[in-house]
């Protein structure tokens, strides 16, 4: 995960148009955090903004969390969601099952 980090920031990402959540502490509600990091940190509006990596970490913790992504994903073109979990194969199968077309697995 940081050496995405580091790659995409050498590669001229500005450090703001990236954004890491650990979801261990589920009391924020996914759409609230993701408003928010929009408003106050990508102003202007978050579809302006062409490269926008959003990393979310034990996503798996979140009720709903694979609707939840789609209905954010397709309201901002800008924006890549990067998701971790302990439980990955669960989080990759979910992935898939709502997320047709918008999953795209690293190669290797």
């Amino acid at each position: 995960m940081y050496q995405l980090f580091s790659s995409l920031l050498n590669s001229g990402i500005p450090p703001k148009e990236i954004l890491y959540y650990s979801l261990d502490d589920v009391s924020s509600d996914l759409e609230d955090l993701i408003n928010s990091y929009f408003e106050k940190v990508l102003n202007p509006h978050p579809a302006s903004a062409n490269n926008t990596y959003v990393f979310l970490d034990e996503i798996q913790k979140v009720r709903n969390w694979e609707n939840k992504i789609k209905i954010i994903y397709d309201l901002y073109s800008g924006i890549k969601f990067i998701l971790f979990g302990s439980a990955s194969l669960n989080v990759r199968r979910r992935s898939f099952k709502t997320l047709a077309g918008r999953v795209f697995l690293p190669e290797g």
